[in-house]
C-alpha cells in the first residue's frame, strides 16, 4: 500500500526511484499508525513490547482520558514504511481482541486539542429573541405567523 503511493509519487515527480536509498530500499521514513479497537486494559507498555517485532518502535501509547479511564485506541510509530507495511499487512491480535489498523491521519479536526468538558465550559448561554429567531427560521417555523 505505501509502495504503490510511493511509485505514485515518483511518477508524480517524474524521478523514478528517487525515494530509494542507495541499496534500492525505500529510505526508512517515521509510520505512524492507528489502532482502534484496544482492550480497556491494554497499556502502551503491552503495545510497545508487541510492535517491536516488526521494527523499531520510536513511539507508542494506549490513550486515556484525562481521569485516567481508558479510550480503547492507541498510536504506534514506527522507524519505516516497511515496518508498518508488515504490521498492515497482518491482523494484529493484541491484549485479547483483533485491532483495527490504519495509517494515522495527522491534523484531522478534534485530534489535537481536546473539547473543553462541559463543567469548565459553564452553563450555556440563555437564548435571546434574535436567537430564538434564526433557530425558528432555520427549522422552517414562521413565528410570526404563529403569534
Amino acid at each position: 500500500m505505501l509502495r504503490a503511493a510511493t511509485s505514485d509519487l515518483e511518477a508524480l515527480l517524474g524521478c523514478p526511484g528517487a525515494l530509494e536509498n542507495a541499496a534500492g530500499q525505500p529510505p526508512l521514513r517515521p509510520t505512524k499508525l492507528f489502532l482502534g479497537g484496544l482492550s480497556k486494559t491494554t497499556t502502551t507498555k503491552q503495545l510497545r513490547r508487541h510492535f517491536a517485532k516488526y521494527g523499531r518502535v520510536l513511539d507508542c501509547i494506549s490513550m486515556r482520558r484525562p481521569d485516567g479511564r481508558p479510550r480503547c485506541f492507541g498510536y504506534v510509530t514506527l522507524d519505516s514504511s516497511a515496518a508498518a507495511e508488515r504490521c498492515l499487512a497482518e491482523q494484529q491480535f493484541i491484549d485479547g481482541r483483533i485491532v483495527d489498523m490504519k495509517l494515522a491521519v495527522p491534523g484531522r479536526a478534534g485530534d489535537e486539542v481536546p473539547a473543553e468538558p462541559a463543567a469548565e465550559r459553564g452553563p450555556p448561554e440563555p437564548p435571546t429573541e434574535k436567537t430564538t429567531t434564526q433557530n425558528a427560521a432555520a427549522a422552517g417555523l414562521d413565528l410570526a405567523a404563529a403569534a
